[in-house]
This record gives C-alpha cells, sequence and structure tokens, in this order.
C-alpha cells in the first residue's frame, strides 16, 4: 500500500523533477506545503487532484492515502488502511477478471499479456 508521500515521489520522478520546489511548483503549493505533506499532512482538494494526474492514478486513491496519513486515531487508521487494501485487491481481481475475458493469458509473474498479433501485444502489471 503507497502512502501519498509515495504518490508525490511518484510524480517527481514521472515528471524529471530533482528538487522537491519543483514538485512544489508544479502542485501550487508552498515548498512548506509540500514538507507539511511528506511529514503526516493531507492533501487539499486541488492539489489531491494533480498529484493524482501527475502519478498517473484515481482520485479516489490519493484521497484515501492522504486520509490514512493525516489520521491520528490509530483504530481509525486501520480501518482505511484496510479500505485501501480490500480496493487496491478487488481492483487486481477486476482487472484480471476483464482482461481474461477478452482472450488473454498470463505470462510469468503478475502480469497480464493481451494481444493476438505482435501489433497488439499489452502488459498490466496486477
Amino acid at each position: 500500500m503507497k502512502t501519498l508521500t509515495d504518490y508525490l515521489e511518484m510524480v517527481k520522478e514521472k515528471k524529471g523533477f530533482e528538487k522537491d520546489i519543483e514538485l512544489a511548483n508544479y502542485l501550487g503549493i508552498t515548498k512548506a506545503s509540500l514538507s507539511v505533506m511528506k511529514k503526516g499532512g493531507g492533501a487539499a482538494q486541488e492539489t489531491a487532484e494533480r498529484i493524482a494526474n501527475g502519478a498517473g492514478v484515481d482520485l479516489e486513491t490519493i484521497w484515501l492515502a492522504s486520509l490514512i496519513q493525516k489520521e491520528q486515531n490509530p483504530k481509525f487508521k486501520r480501518v482505511l488502511e484496510n479500505i485501501s487494501k480490500r480496493s487496491g485487491i478487488a481492483a487486481s481481481v477486476f482487472i484480471a477478471a476483464s482482461l481474461s475475458a477478452q482472450g488473454l493469458e498470463a505470462p510469468q509473474g503478475n502480469e497480464l499479456k493481451a494481444g493476438n498479433n505482435s501489433d497488439s501485444i499489452y502488459y498490466v502489471k496486477l
């Protein structure tokens, strides 16, 4: 399960940013706000949308990671983490079922291979 900080680093890597100030500018926040997020704060709505877009993940994933990261109550934090795990498992099962219904074969590891010829091969990491 990835944290909000993991997604921030993902955006930084995908965008080729070397410094946190570049990431902060991309997100439209100050470097101090970015630091607060990395140390356990959550992301505001607009910032969460920019993180999702930059990381290439859905907004729900970022919102859940943000809620988990800033939650102080250990009991509720575990509840949120369980929701996150279940949604990840459910998404993987759904993707696998959907793709296999379209004639996919599963090669080694946790990838699915799609396509009937060399012009249409796709790999999906699960």
